[in-house]
């Protein structure tokens, strides 16, 4: 089975399903390293001596936008792979 997407192009779905896993390793990978970075700007919140706390607030407005979008990122390479699963699934 292949899924058309225009008149010239043909994709088939372990080539959809590949993409689609390398979509969902990719958000992974940038939610671990948001993890990272919230850990830290905690340590850096330890130092508020030296800190400005408006540019901390900043960068945590930042980093939650940031994560926000990597886990919308995520759930759509979830919906695409089991979208995909299905269609393998109902290939005659």
């Amino acid at each position: 089975m292949e899924i058309v997407v225009d008149r010239k192009r043909r994709i088939a779905p372990v080539r959809l399903a590949q993409g689609c896993r390398e979509k969902r390793n990719a958000a992974e990978q940038t939610l671990a390293a948001l993890d990272e970075a919230n850990e830290a700007l905690n340590d850096l919140k330890g130092c508020s001596d030296h800190v400005d706390p408006k540019a901390v607030q900043k960068l945590e407005s930042v980093l939650s936008t940031v994560r926000k979008a990597q886990a919308w990122r995520l759930r759509v390479a979830i919906i695409d792979a089991q979208f995909l699963g299905l269609l393998a699934a109902n290939d005659p």
